[in-house]
């Protein structure tokens, strides 16, 4: 087995709690996610990892400063193309009134969300081959890099790998994914706060 990326979706922020799409508000690490990137750095201290590529949401940013510690050279220019699911005019609404609505540009994947952009713009126009990116550094480096990302971004990438019909890893605010090789084949999994999946995609919050 071999690891080819790791993936940390940054912890619980002031926004968590409000019951709403979050998207791309951007809003800061509250108490337990600062408590829950400190267990990130505590976890990436123990294996091997090149770089850290992170979105521009201070969220994302903040989570990366405190797992690099004093390898904060290895912090790359942050992205937005790592940015979460941009839902327009969702963003900031209540989940339960605005479920249905959401469902809507999940199951219309070329359809733009107003003021945002459609799910295919996202995944396949933008973060999807940023992750086959990362997952080809790793091959040819021969060391994994981390990305510091959202919950919708991590829901890509389970249909980067699995397709759309395959299982879901999840994992709760202050989780690892890990990206491997076994046996020829490319998998993944959840090493850090396995979880169900609350993103967009499920109805839930965009984190």
């Amino acid at each position: 087995m071999r690891t080819l990326l790791w993936v940390a979706r940054h912890g619980t922020t002031t926004d968590s709690g409000k019951h709403i799409f979050r998207g791309q508000r951007d809003s800061s690490l509250d108490k337990d996610g600062f408590l829950g990137a400190h267990e990130q750095k505590k976890f990436f201290e123990k294996h091997d990892w090149d770089k850290i590529f992170t979105s521009d949401m201070k969220r994302a940013c903040q989570t990366a400063v405190i797992i690099a510690g004093d390898r904060d050279k290895d912090i790359m220019p942050p992205l937005k193309k790592l940015r979460p699911w941009h839902i327009g005019e969702i963003t900031g609404k209540d989940k339960k009134a605005y479920g249905k609505v959401m469902e809507h540009f999940i199951n219309n994947p070329d359809e733009k969300i107003p003021g945002g952009e459609a799910r295919n713009e996202f995944e396949t126009g933008r973060v999807k081959p940023l992750f086959a990116e990362g997952i080809k550094r790793g091959f040819e480096k021969g060391i994994p890099s981390i990305f510091v990302t959202s919950s919708s971004d991590i829901h890509a990438l389970t249909h980067l790998i699995h397709g759309e019909a395959g299982e879901h890893i999840a994992v709760k605010p202050g989780g690892i994914i890990e990206v491997y090789l076994e046996d020829g084949e490319i998998k993944i999994r959840a090493v850090l706060k396995p979880g169900k999946d609350d993103s967009s995609f499920a109805a839930g919050s965009t984190s």
